[in-house]
């Protein structure tokens, strides 16, 4: 019976997808523009448009966020893929921020100070060069219009379409602010392998295409 790959074919195997040391800025969506201005971000999702320059897996993200004592610290987020100019209504992915790390501005707005919120994905996601997607972001355990709130700090940076809005996470029913908020994705990208490595590589399947003799009994 045939079984496990040998060593030596994992091995190029691993090379070829090896990514590079350390996580990388991925993608700027641009600093707070200051003054306090932000979204609400509790009784809805808001996404946010971006693509990547290389194809990479996403581990981390950063966002600007006017906070007030009354949060109660969620940052729950959200993939999309596009649907026209709109983010589609089911997400790639989605999950709740971990190892949050909060690093104040300075910036305030009456009960609310501003933050920069860095955060990991429950499981780094894999997105295609060169493509949109959708960044969303909702700041609460519920949608409950409960007068606990939260912004999404505002950013002039133009990039791509305005933000899209979800009231109550429908995203069936996406509206169109006329703002763009402050976020960064960091990650991996994979490291090109070497021409002669990649040859190697495939001339090595190639060989053992078939061949009893390039697997172990398993």
């Amino acid at each position: 019976m045939l079984g496990r790959v040998p060593l030596f074919l994992a091995a190029f195997v691993s090379l070829l997808v090896a990514p590079r040391a350390g996580a990388v800025l991925l993608f700027d969506g641009g600093a707070s523009e200051g003054g306090g201005n932000g979204i609400e971000v509790t009784i809805r999702v808001l996404a946010n448009d971006f693509e990547l320059a290389e194809r990479s897996a996403v581990e981390s993200v950063e966002v600007i966020a006017l906070t007030d004592d009354g949060w109660d610290g969620t940052l729950e987020y959200f993939f999309f893929e596009p649907a026209g100019n709109l983010p589609a209504a089911s997400p790639i992915v989605t999950g709740v921020g971990t190892n949050v790390v909060a690093t104040p501005t300075g910036v305030t707005s009456g009960p609310y100070a501003e933050s920069v919120y860095r955060f990991d994905l429950a499981t780094p996601l894999v997105l295609e060069a060169g493509q949109k997607y959708w960044f969303g972001l909702h700041l609460k355990q519920s949608f409950a219009d409960d007068g606990n709130y939260a912004f999404w700090s505002t950013t002039s940076l133009d990039f791509g379409e305005t933000s899209r809005s979800a009231d109550g996470g429908d995203f069936g029913d996406w509206g169109i602010p006329p703002d763009d908020e402050a976020f960064w994705l960091y990650g991996v990208v994979p490291e090109p392998a070497p021409p002669m490595l990649a040859l190697a590589g495939a001339l090595a399947l190639l060989a053992c295409r078939g061949a009893r003799a390039c697997f172990t009994p398993g």
